[in-house]
């Protein structure tokens, strides 16, 4: 059985996204009557080109080659300048 999955995505000035799940039609034609019906709402309305539609096949695996999560690199954090011969951490030698 096939399947047909309707999201929209925006994207932002900064460069991310938003993706919607809008929903899983059992024909092409349904999911095409759902961006009609959608496309008059606020938001949607504005970015009618941001309507993605895919089909997809059930009781299929559809991603099998796993994942590999990478992280936004973090600042490096400045280490704590102490005065010769005190302990990091002691603000004075007194």
């Amino acid at each position: 059985m096939t399947v047909f999955v309707l999201q929209h995505a925006h994207e932002f000035e900064d460069g991310s996204e938003s993706v919607s799940f809008i929903g899983v039609y059992s024909t092409r034609r349904k999911a095409r009557a759902a961006v009609a019906r959608l496309a008059k709402q606020p938001g949607f309305c504005d970015l009618p080109q941001g309507f993605n539609m895919d089909e997809y096949e059930v009781d299929q695996d559809h991603w099998t080659e796993g994942y590999v999560t990478i992280y936004p690199e973090r600042p490096k954090r400045k280490t704590p300048q102490t005065k010769p011969g005190l302990e990091p951490g002691l603000e004075s030698d007194r």
